[in-house]
């Protein structure tokens, strides 16, 4: 009898199986990020700012608008016999500024640059949603694993009291036995208790990860361990990433605002066409071509010029600093996941089988007649928080994964990665 008891405590690494003809929606990481990407606001944002910036880029290459005046002119002239003679003229002009040449160019290239610095930004929060993605799919997915085993360890501990309060007499020693097992039954209601929790915290930061209005349904399959990649091609990958290419379209958005502000030197002519009525007189047509004086406007854009050149060094600083920082943070979350990839199979090769043996031992022990209960529940307790820790070490090694890839924006490797 005691044999098949235990039997039926043993855990298992699997969830509890579902009713036949029950359906569960299942949930896998990348159908979860590859929602949260089509969906989240933030991303969507920062798309519409990019659509703007293109737009801004059409703007700035258009000619300015032509002006259209009217005037009544009544003066005197002279004529050649030298007598003065009254003239009244009315008539309409047209004037158009005539921007010098590159000048519409060089605006244009800024606005496009801009966006594409947007579209940048972008890639990057991606980078940062795939790590928030990550964290909570491990973290629900770790609380219903648990939730599982611990499930199935109060079911056996169920059994296991109603078996040995209908077949033994119960007596004093009896009594101390079932009342232990009572007691550990109690304790893993409460861990029940703060596991529902952590997956309701899970759910509700899916939820508003892909916008679903809120919290997110469905059973999570297991997260898939990449390869880990050598630290070399994730340094080769880095210049690609989305923060570092933003950053050089700012830079290079700075230098050309800087070539065209040193353009303004160049006055751009203003083109004038005149048509005038004259009463007495045969009709005038004029044209005229002006240029504005830059006395003070050419110091004012030399010093916008070296204004902007000195944000896009700023800026070149500023790239090297974050690139040294990002080198740095993978050469650390390299060894992270390699740790907690070498963890994880510790617990699956070796911690785990070998406290599932000395549980199976100490079980064999007591139907024997030479243990206590008491020994089989501790080496029991043994092995689910050992499962459980099993489970915790697969999860942070997929999340430190996914954190190593999103440092060095190298997601490609999410969508073909080996377990």
């Amino acid at each position: 009898m005691w044999p098949s008891l235990f039997a039926a405590l043993a855990l298992t690494a699997g969830p509890a199986p579902q009713q036949e003809g029950a359906r569960v929606d299942r949930l896998s990481f990348p159908v979860v990020l590859a929602a949260a990407r089509a969906r989240n606001p933030d991303l969507l944002a920062y798309e519409r700012e990019v659509q703007a910036g293109l737009e801004r880029a059409g703007a700035e290459a258009a000619f300015p608008d032509p002006e259209l005046g009217f005037f009544v002119h009544d003066l005197p002239v002279p004529s050649f016999s030298f007598r003065e003679d009254m003239m009244t003229m009315a008539g309409a002009e047209l004037r158009l500024r005539l921007p010098w040449f590159g000048k519409r160019d060089l605006d244009r290239r800024a606005a496009e640059t801009d966006a594409r610095a947007v579209s940048a930004l972008q890639d990057a929060h991606a980078l940062g949603l795939t790590d928030a993605v990550a964290r909570a799919y491990a973290e629900l997915w770790l609380a219903r694993r648990t939730r599982d085993l611990v499930a199935l360890q109060m079911d056996a501990l169920d059994r296991l009291v109603r078996t040995a309060q209908r077949s033994f007499a119960v007596g004093e020693g009896a009594h101390a036995e079932l009342l232990l097992v009572e007691a550990e039954r109690s304790g893993l209601a409460e861990i029940l208790l703060r596991l529902e929790s952590q997956e309701a915290g899970a759910r509700a930061r899916l939820g508003a990860a892909v916008a679903a209005g809120g919290p997110l349904r469905g059973e999570p399959e297991d997260p898939e361990l990449f390869e880990l990649p050598p630290i070399g091609e994730l340094f080769d990958a880095l210049e690609r990433h989305p923060e570092l290419v933003a950053l050089r379209h700012r830079k290079e958005s700075l230098l050309l605002r800087a070539r065209r502000a040193r353009k303004e030197k160049l006055p751009d002519p203003n083109v004038s066409f005149s048509y005038g009525v004259r009463i007495s007189h045969p009709d005038m047509i004029g044209v005229g071509v002006g240029f504005p004086i830059p006395l003070f406007g050419a110091g004012r854009a030399e010093r916008l010029a070296a204004a902007a050149e000195a944000e896009a060094q700023a800026i070149e600083r500023r790239i090297a600093a974050r690139r040294d920082a990002l080198a740095a943070e993978i050469r650390a979350a390299h060894a992270a996941a390699k740790a907690e990839i070498e963890r994880y199979r510790l617990y699956a090769e070796e911690i785990l089988p070998r406290a599932e043996q000395s549980a199976r031992a100490a079980a064999v022990a007591f139907t024997a007649g030479r243990g206590s209960l008491f020994s089989v529940v501790e080496r029991e307790r043994d092995v689910l928080a050992r499962r459980e820790q099993m489970l915790a070490a697969r999860a942070a090694a997929f999340v430190s994964l996914v954190h190593l890839l999103s440092l060095a924006g190298d997601e490609r490797r999410l969508a073909g990665g080996e377990s």
